[in-house]
């Protein structure tokens, strides 16, 4: 779950609000951590809509998702440019227990069932001082590979998985849009 109107409020020019999608392309890195934890997508259920009357409005400005993963898994997936403060947090549940990242935080929060389904324990892992600390990792580690010529973390070809997410994400927001719209205009 991403929810963030900060990244409308600290853009440097009007992009988001001009170009439709930006939401979802903006957060790809979500649909990254989706394809570490679960593998492959196998298909993509989604919906799209601007609400409010907020300054900074980006089209759309939520859009939430179902993922079915080729391991089975079913993933939801919520981003808005809407909430402030804003809130980023990655939330894993099986039947074993359940983990919870929260970005902004820094903690990761790990509960365990006992042997009567009841909570066993609940870890609480800080993980960092500030959430900016990612960001700084993560430039330092690009930086580091470009002037040293090392080899880097992550290559195109892998971040074209996330594009390729989205572009799903979209393609199926868009059709269930079209098929809403077609249905009212059949009914008037």
């Amino acid at each position: 779950m991403i929810g963030t109107y900060v990244t409308l409020l600290n853009g440097k020019d009007p992009f988001r609000e001009k170009k439709e999608n930006t939401l979802i392309y903006d957060y790809t890195h979500e649909l990254d951590f989706i394809s570490w934890f679960f593998g492959k997508i196998k298909d993509v259920v989604a919906k799209k809509t601007t609400l409010g009357s907020l300054k900074l409005q980006a089209k759309p400005n939520m859009v939430q998702m179902i993922l079915s993963m080729a391991s089975g898994a079913l993933v939801q997936v919520h981003m808005d440019y809407i909430q402030h403060p804003q809130r980023r947090i990655f939330e894993i549940y099986g039947d074993k227990g359940t983990l919870s990242y929260d970005f902004m935080s820094g903690e990761i929060r790990y509960f365990t069932f006992g042997k009567d389904h009841n909570w066993q324990s609940l870890d609480v892992i800080p993980l960092m001082e500030r959430s900016d600390d990612l960001f700084r990792s993560e430039h330092a580690v690009v930086l580091t590979s470009y002037v040293w010529r090392a080899k880097s973390i992550i290559y195109g070809e892998e971040s074209l998985v996330s594009f390729r997410m989205a572009q799903m994400a979209i393609d199926a927001a868009s059709i269930n849009e079209l098929s809403v719209k077609a249905g009212v205009v059949g009914i008037n």
